[in-house]
């Protein structure tokens, strides 16, 4: 008689166990993101961070970008954060993503703050050395100058004055340029 209580047992723990394995593979599949925010929210970040860029990957939606992005943090995120921020920034439907957040972050205007400084802050983090013509801040004062702030702006010129320091930009007149142009757009 005990052994067929412990078999019942065995078997029964065994299939519950099978049965959430199942059930947490198919959610995976189905609905990353489900998973994500309850690591995310468990306090299992970079767990989390794999199921936000799977959701992201299996989607390619703005909103699934924005929540990848904003969950990552400059100094762990690194190259995969300065990507991915450039890429929701430049997304076609960047502009409706950040209508669609604005309540979150207080405004639309703090909303691309927000999403301008996560791009600036990681590219400083991932030591971009050289400066050229096609490159990030530039495309933003070009493509998005109608939506930034003196914030972003600052950060911009912090941004590019160290990397007019390093000695491959001395005499860099791109940087330079760009350079020119935010500091008349912050008025000095």
């Amino acid at each position: 008689m005990g052994k067929l209580i412990g078999k019942t047992v065995a078997i029964t723990l065994a299939a519950i166990v099978g049965l959430f394995a199942v059930v947490f593979g198919l959610v995976t599949l189905i609905k990353p993101v489900a998973i994500a925010d309850m690591l995310y929210n468990a306090g299992l970040n970079d767990a989390a961070l794999s199921f936000y860029e799977m959701q992201y990957n299996k989607t390619g939606s703005a909103e699934d970008l924005g929540a990848l992005v904003t969950r990552l943090d400059a100094e762990k995120g690194g190259v995969k954060e300065t990507e991915y921020a450039y890429a929701l920034i430049f997304c076609d439907d960047f502009d409706s993503y950040v209508s669609s957040r604005e309540k979150d972050f207080g405004g639309k205007e703090k909303t691309y703050e927000f999403f301008f400084d996560k791009y600036l802050l990681s590219l400083s983090v991932t030591g971009v050395s050289e400066y050229g013509v096609n490159n990030p801040v530039r495309r933003i004062l070009d493509e998005k100058g109608d939506v930034i702030t003196d914030k972003n702006l600052k950060l911009m010129q912090a941004f590019l004055t160290g990397l007019k320091e390093k000695e491959e930009n001395a005499e860099n007149d791109v940087l330079a340029e760009d350079l020119e142009r935010i500091n008349s757009l912050l008025g000095e």
